[in-house]
């Protein structure tokens, strides 16, 4: 059976609950913070020792927002919306690009549940 989730709010404890029942299953939560992975690493320690706890989707995409923004360069509006239009970046969320609408065109991530040394962890789907 093939498990396919939008998982919005995926959080280790996902695993402890449903992992060998998941092994294999899709997920599209929009990012997941998996310190395996060396770009998320440095982003999930910063900011687990300024708010205590791992970030989650919300605070991803607002990492990749601002970081979007300051790479299109660009003064005012007009000039971020030109910019935008032809950056693309290498996110948290995924490599993002926009198309002609101004509407993220990227593919997104998916995750996938793997067994690893006889537990379950969550990693960017191959």
């Amino acid at each position: 059976m093939l498990l396919l989730s939008t998982a919005e709010n995926l959080t280790g404890a996902f695993l402890v609950d449903a992992g060998r029942h998941a092994e294999g299953a899709f997920l599209a939560p929009g990012y997941y913070p998996d310190d395996q992975d060396p770009a998320n690493k440095a982003f999930i320690e910063r900011f687990i020792t300024a708010f205590g706890r791992a970030p989650g989707f919300v605070e991803a995409y607002a990492f990749d927002a601002a970081q979007l923004a300051a790479a299109a360069g660009g003064v005012g509006r007009a000039g971020l919306v030109a910019g935008l239009s032809k950056v693309q970046f290498v996110g948290l969320t995924g490599t993002i690009r926009f198309d002609a609408g101004h509407r993220r065109a990227d593919p997104g991530v998916v995750y996938t549940v793997v067994e690893e040394n006889t537990t379950y962890a969550i990693r960017v789907a191959k």
